[in-house]
């Protein structure tokens, strides 16, 4: 009988041993129960490789905190929830009970340490679980179809850089701006001319695609990437010119355009040639892009006048934008 017991007790724990989760199984039920599939393409998910034991910590970058393993035996997992972001934002640290399959759910702001300090020591000890890599060309196509809207590429100009980015590469601007490219560890970049018929300063959009899951971060800007006017052709070794606009379409010549006086002191007057008894809506903002004004005319001649009495002096752009789209931007200067 003694030795039965012995026996059953044996066989007990070898039960339970293998009854253990598996790192990979523990991944399966994050993705399924926590993450769900839906949404997976729109997170991160990262997976600690050693197993946890009872009392183990996980620190929080920028010491915001820490969390004790609450199990005997865990795996951990750490979900980015909007990449896209710059820190801080939501994410969250999962510990999994290796044994039972419960899991705890700790909502946080910050990465576990060293995300920041040291990426690449962060991922010899973390497991990045990613989905498939997205090539380029599918990432033109998500600027195409999603962000720039396929129905008006025709009036906009859009260039793909040909080399990915890569963690903390910098993306250098006109005027000695620049953009890291902070949140990813690898994707594509694209440069959108929103106005490509008017002169510079205009609207235009640089855009990062994250290479795993393809979510974008756009940044709104009114200068072409480095090197577009010193060198062009330089620029275009760098740069693949997707879709471009011909300065000759008919659209363009649909709607010659000036602006006088400039400068101008209580009134600016604009000629609209061709766009008589035609609706267009006419905007002036300042050198940072905020509206200062904007309404639609139905435009009964040649000339239109627009007050600028309530304008600060200043240098101050002026959009013509019919049917939808933007046909030109001018600069102009209020005095006193």
């Amino acid at each position: 009988m003694k030795y039965l017991i012995l026996i059953s007790v044996s066989f007990v724990l070898i039960l339970n041993v293998n009854a253990q989760f598996s790192r990979e199984e523990a991944i399966e039920i994050i993705k399924e129960d926590v993450i769900s599939p839906d949404s997976l393409l729109s997170k991160e998910l990262y997976s600690k490789y050693d197993k946890l034991i009872d009392g183990d910590t996980i620190y929080i970058e920028y010491y915001m905190g820490s969390y004790v393993n609450p199990f005997n035996e865990a795996w951990a997992f750490f979900i980015d929830d909007a990449p896209p972001c710059m820190w801080a934002h939501p994410c969250r640290i999962v510990f999994f009970d290796a044994n039972s399959g419960d899991y705890q759910i700790i909502n946080e702001d910050w990465p576990p340490y060293p995300f920041f300090d040291d990426i690449y020591q962060f991922l010899e000890e973390w497991e990045w679980i990613i989905p498939n890599e997205l090539t380029r060309e599918e990432a033109i196509e998500i600027v195409i179809n999603e962000i720039i809207d396929a129905d008006s590429l025709e009036y906009k100009q859009l260039f793909s850089r040909y080399e990915q980015f890569f963690y903390n590469d910098t993306l250098w601007m006109l005027e000695g701006d620049y953009y890291h490219l902070y949140s990813y560890y690898n994707g594509w970049v694209f440069f959108i001319d929103d106005a490509p018929i008017a002169n510079w300063a205009h609207p235009s959009r640089i855009v990062f695609i994250n290479a795993y899951g393809g979510n974008p971060y756009i940044i709104e800007d009114i200068w072409p990437p480095y090197p577009y006017f010193e060198n062009w052709n330089l620029f275009l070794e760098q740069w693949e010119w997707i879709t471009t606009v011909d300065d000759q379409s008919d659209i363009h010549k649909k709607s010659e355009f000036s602006v006088f006086p400039n400068p101008c002191k209580n009134f600016i007057q604009l000629k609209l040639k061709d766009l008589k008894y035609s609706e267009a809506q006419i905007s002036i903002t300042d050198l940072n892009g905020q509206i200062i004004s904007s309404e639609t005319q139905y435009i009964l001649s040649e000339l239109t006048e627009i007050k600028t009495t309530d304008l600060q002096p200043g240098m101050y752009f002026i959009h013509l934008t019919y049917d939808g789209h933007l046909l030109h931007l001018e600069k102009f200067l209020k005095t006193d």
